[in-house]
């Protein structure tokens, strides 16, 4: 464990453990997901056309996606996932 110094007080962190990324970028937007999970939700109400049911809100990762390609990639394992346990 390291320690960090600020403010008078002692934080500790775990050996290795990056810094956060608000501290990185110093903005809010350098911690902001690139697609967020209610941008998720609409995603799954436009799959309720295609689908022919609407897939579960329990597909979406809490917090939002890092990249769009996480979100592809992600969503697209999860809905195939519950897809078979519906339909097999």
């Amino acid at each position: 464990m390291r320690s960090i110094a600020g403010g008078g007080h002692r934080r500790v962190r775990p050996r290795g453990m990056a810094m956060d990324a608000a501290t990185k970028s110093g903005t809010v937007f350098g911690i902001q997901p690139q697609v967020s999970s209610q941008e998720a939700v609409t995603v799954l109400i436009e799959l309720k056309a295609i689908l022919g049911y609407e897939p579960s809100s329990n597909v979406i990762k809490r917090g939002g996606y890092k990249s769009r390609d996480e979100f592809v990639r992600d969503l697209t394992t999860a809905v195939e996932q519950e897809h078979l346990k519906k339909h097999h």
